[in-house]
């Protein structure tokens, strides 16, 4: 029993000297999974479910899809031209990278 409380409490005192190299690569795996990013793109004005579903398999990676331009997003998703065109506005748009989304 007290070789498990050790072994416990180094694993914590590893887990509070995590360089800050491992906490970035942490964030982006968190940021990575397809739930996070359905989430993520879920917070655009307009789009649904669905649509983020489309934007991710249709064209990829937010990075990907925040440089993409209407037509690409029309072109390679089943996305309304209201809906595409608010997604190339929402990542070219000034105010809106500058705001965090909270819920």
């Amino acid at each position: 029993m007290l070789k498990l409380a050790n072994v416990q409490a180094e694993s914590r005192q590893q887990e509070g000297t995590k360089s800050e190299s491992s906490k970035v690569i942490e964030q982006i795996e968190l940021v990575s999974s397809p739930d996070e990013i359905t989430q993520i793109l879920c917070a655009i004005p307009g789009l649904e479910v669905h649509d983020a579903h489309s934007l991710m398999f249709g064209i990829g990676s937010i990075d990907v899809i925040a440089q993409s331009s209407t037509e690409a997003i029309i072109k390679f998703t089943d996305l309304a031209k209201e809906k595409a065109r608010g997604v190339d506005d929402f990542f070219g748009n000034e105010i809106y990278n500058r705001t965090p989304v909270l819920d």
